[in-house]
């Protein structure tokens, strides 16, 4: 005599085929396919699905395939949990995406499948024939448990990610790193795959992103919003980076000769021997920016925003800053032999040890600048209308009357 199944027990395990399918999906997808190429990998089919299209799209299908089922079987059991679990990873996945819109929705769908698993689980016959205070109380605290899980994510976590970085107090607690896992993409060591076409990452949101040591020699990044990303050591070399959005980034080491940053927001960068050689920053807006013992010979920073830049120890030979702004600024310990400053603004500026040798100064505004010695200025090529403090002023007329 043979027996045959229960419909129910067959509804509940394909139920759970589908969450771990599903949550298979979501973890063997790697973040590079996700955020740079946007797609999801389909187990065993091999199929690529867009990321928009498969966040919202799988709960979708969850949705619908366990409410029909659930219809029918009229009973609830551990498929429910895993398929609610699995929509909480969902939406943490989507959130490397740092697409606004798309974020909240994966989001939305979370809590809305808290509660649809909560109002299932209550009409069970199951939780009816047994609703003692001990179940009601458990059931309860699970579904508050589910909806300040989604509260958290709408609430904290989706404004996280778009601001790049967990605040500071947070990042040193021991759920900082675990936390910045689930925001940003780790995208450490990419490189584009031989022999493929060439890629444009032009627009795409990366806030946050680990790009440690990834190569993205002449890549687009044209008005990539790259706040707070990590940079070290990344090769970006003759990229065009024009317009991108690059503030609070990490930028030591990284290596960007002849790359194009007209126009690009370097606000608060901080890059210990970067290789700027050639690269051209003119128009861009550089506050506070720090540049510490890095190379940046024959670097363009014409017509830039630069008040409290700082440049110590740099290598800023044959590099133009014609018509920049550059006000309390710091120049200690750089070299700046046959540099460019002509119409710069640069009161309050310091210039401990810095070497001027072959240095335009033509209509420099150097007005309160500190640390400015005379013997050095002496070497410049010319000081023809530039504005000096009346003492130091008087010094150059006498030691070097030729500049003027």
């Amino acid at each position: 005599m043979s027996v045959r199944p229960n419909r129910s027990a067959v509804q509940e395990a394909g139920l759970s085929v589908l969450g771990i399918y599903w949550a298979t999906a979501l973890l063997l997808s790697p973040d590079s396919l996700i955020v740079l190429d946007r797609f999801v990998r389909l187990p065993l089919c091999g199929l690529n699905i867009r990321s928009g299209v498969f966040f919202i799209a799988a709960p979708l299908i969850a949705f619908a395939v366990a409410t029909a089922l659930s219809l029918r079987a009229r009973r609830g059991g551990p498929a429910l949990a895993l398929l609610l679990v699995v929509l909480f990873l969902n939406a943490f996945r989507c959130l490397k995406l740092h697409d606004p819109v798309l974020s909240h929705l994966a989001a939305g769908l979370a809590v809305a499948g808290a509660c649809w698993a909560f109002r299932e689980w209550t009409r069970t016959p199951a939780f009816r024939g047994r609703r003692t205070r001990a179940v009601r109380m458990f059931a309860a605290a699970g579904f508050a448990a589910a909806l300040a899980a989604g509260a958290v994510l709408v609430g904290l976590l989706i404004p996280w990610s778009l601001r790049g970085d967990l605040p500071g107090r947070l990042n040193t607690y021991p759920f900082g790193p675990a936390l910045r896992s689930a925001l940003y993409a780790d995208l450490a060591g990419y490189e584009r795959p031989a022999g493929g076409a060439k890629r444009s990452f032009r627009g795409l949101r990366l806030e946050g992103a680990d790009l440690s040591r990834a190569v993205l020699k002449r890549a687009d990044l044209r008005n990539a919003r790259l706040f707070r990303a990590r940079l070290y050591w990344t090769d970006l070399e003759a990229a065009d980076l024009r317009g991108a959005q690059l503030s609070g980034a990490g930028l030591s080491f990284a290596d960007l000769r002849d790359a194009d940053l007209r126009g690009a927001n370097l606000g608060g960068v901080y890059a210990r021997g970067a290789d700027l050689r050639n690269a051209v920053l003119s128009g861009s807006f550089l506050f506070h920016l720090m540049l510490y013992d890095s190379d940046a010979r024959g670097a363009r920073f014409d017509s830039s925003q630069m008040k409290q830049a700082h440049f110590f120890g740099s290598d800023l030979r044959g590099a133009s800053f014609r018509d920049s702004r550059l006000p309390g600024s710091s120049f200690a310990e750089t070299r700046l032999d046959g540099a460019d400053l002509s119409k710069t603004v640069l009161p309050g500026a310091i210039f401990l040890r810095t070497v001027f040798r072959g240095a335009a100064l033509r209509e420099a505004d150097l007005g309160g600048a500190y640390y400015l010695d005379s013997g050095a200025l002496a070497e410049a090529s010319t000081l023809r209308g530039a504005r000096l403090d009346s003492a130091l002023l008087k010094r150059m007329k006498r030691l070097a009357p030729g500049l003027f």
